[in-house]
């Protein structure tokens, strides 16, 4: 099982920018059928990759400064983070492949 956190407003900068690891971020709603299908691709990764990254979840609706100050316009979007900043970012649907792939170009 993974260790996905739930992030919001009030955590996001402790959890993902000054973690000692670089940092996925699924920025997501409930009511959002392609992140409905992105969140157990997500999480399938955050599974194949502990202890090499730090996976946090992010509704919109719950954190919803922290979307803004990443222009986040559409959803679902992973970002990519590595020593507090901002590494890659992929937006819409992706497969476990793909995301894989992408983070192992940061790490």
């Amino acid at each position: 099982m993974s260790d996905v956190i739930k992030l919001d407003n009030d955590n996001f900068k402790q959890e993902m920018l000054e973690a000692d690891l670089p940092g996925a971020v699924l920025f997501k709603s409930p009511s959002c059928p392609h992140c409905v299908k992105m969140e157990p691709v997500f999480e399938e990764v955050s599974g194949a990759s502990a202890g090499q990254m730090k996976f946090g979840i992010v509704d919109v609706s719950q954190g919803p400064e922290v979307a803004a100050e990443y222009g986040i316009l559409s959803i679902p979007v992973v970002l990519l983070l590595k020593a507090g900043e901002e590494a890659d970012r992929i937006v819409g649907f992706v497969s476990a492949e793909d995301l894989k792939a992408k983070i192992a170009g940061i790490l």
